[in-house]
This record gives C-alpha cells, structure tokens and sequence, in this order.
C-alpha cells in the first residue's frame, strides 16, 4: 500500500551523465524515467519500490531522479499525475460544453468507464490511480482538488440541467455518486466485473475489457442513469 508521508528516500551521491543533460533534451528523459517509475509504483507501492530499480528499469543514471525530480517522495507525485494525464488524454478534445444535457451524461459515464474500470492486470496508470484511491497519499488529493472535483460539479451541472429545474445541493450529490457509483463498481468487484463484461468478452492483451464491452455497458448505465435522474427529481417535488 502506499505511504502518505514517507520517512525516507533512496540516497543520491551521484550527478547526472552527460549524456542526460546534453544527449537528449530534459523532458525525454523524466519522461522515461516516468514510464518506468509507474508499473513499478503500481505493483509495489511506494515503500517497495526503490529509485535504483526504477533507474535501472529506465536505463538511466540514478542521480537522474534527483536531477529531474529531487527525491523519492517527489517521483512518486509526478508518476501519480502522469498517470491520471494519460488517462485524460484519450478524452482531449470532446466539447462538452456544446452537447445537450442527456449527451453531456453520456460522454461523462463513457469517460469513467474508458478511464478506470480495467481489472488488476490492467494497465499500470489504472491500477496505481486505483491504489491511490483505495489508500490515498498528499498526491492523490492533490489530484481530487484539481481534477476530480471539477470532473464532479461537472456532472452535477449536468444532472442539475437534465432536471430542468432546481434541485437542492443533497439530491445533485446523491444523483452524482450514483452514476459515478454504477461505473466503479465494475472495476472494484471483480466478482460482478467477472460475470458481466469479461464473460462475454476477451480481453485485451493488457488486461483491460474490450471497447465494445465497455461501449455497451456505457449505454446501459446511461439509459439507467438517465431514467433514475428524472424519477428522482420527479419524486422530491
């Protein structure tokens, strides 16, 4: 599991090569460093996981952590945010804002599927995001503030527009949690994950469902969500 406030970090009494500060510009190799750094922070967790092993996993200089990222503690706070931006990325350039409310529901049930629900050999950006939530460090509310909250206020603008009318604080929240509940279920009960979407399905060579599984348990969520919205509203006035 991960750690919330490390008590040390690997030493560091070498400078970067060369060839890392000259050879290849600075962001290919942090980014390399985060690519190797992220599986091994997902299977180990923090306190496992170790600066040489991860160099070595990176092909780079050990002090090239201290370079680019000054300890331990810190590499581990990029790797976290480089994983939920990855997972962002396959949704770059929706508009959100243009859709009709019901679209605007649809798209953010296809983002929390698309984004998390994977099963434990799944990708590695899943599973250390997953680790995060389950035990989260100072990386992981950092990421709540900026990214996840929004994500939500979003989702109850959206469940507030679909009503058509004014709906108390309490019920946006209680509507919110349940579609985001709808979704994560898949992914935190492997059990019911197991007899749904993988039994009728192969999976991917990374783990994850098939997007057609995934596409389809969307719309069922969606029509679900989107009837239980307005019968919700309809019932509390």
């Amino acid at each position: 599991m991960n750690a919330s406030t490390p008590q040390k970090t690997d030493s560091v009494d070498q400078h970067p090569s060369e060839s890392e500060r000259v050879g290849q510009p600075n962001s290919d190799t942090r980014t390399r460093i985060l690519l190797a750094a992220g599986p091994i922070f997902a299977d180990k967790g923090f306190d496992a996981a170790t600066v040489r092993e991860i160099c070595q996993a990176a092909g780079v200089n050990v002090a090239s952590v201290n370079y680019h990222f000054g300890d331990k503690q810190s590499l581990y706070h990029d790797t976290v945010l480089f994983a939920h931006s990855c997972r962002a990325s396959m949704f770059q350039g929706r508009d959100e804002a243009s859709c009709e409310p019901a679209e605007r529901l649809r798209l953010y049930i296809q983002q929390i599927l698309f984004s998390m629900v994977v099963n434990e050999q799944g990708p590695w950006q899943v599973r250390l995001l997953m680790n995060e939530i389950q035990d989260p460090s100072d990386s992981c509310r950092q990421l709540v503030q900026d990214e996840f909250r929004p994500f939500v206020s979003g989702l109850m603008q959206t469940i507030c527009d679909l009503a058509g009318q004014p709906i108390g604080t309490d019920l946006q929240i209680t509507l919110a949690m349940s579609v985001i509940g709808q979704c994560m279920i898949y992914r935190f009960a492997p059990e019911t994950h197991a007899m749904t979407m993988i039994a009728v399905g192969e999976k991917r060579q990374d783990g994850s469902p098939p997007a057609e599984d995934l596409k389809n348990l969307s719309e069922v969520v969606f029509a679900f969500s989107l009837a239980g919205i307005q019968a919700a509203v309809g019932a509390a006035n």
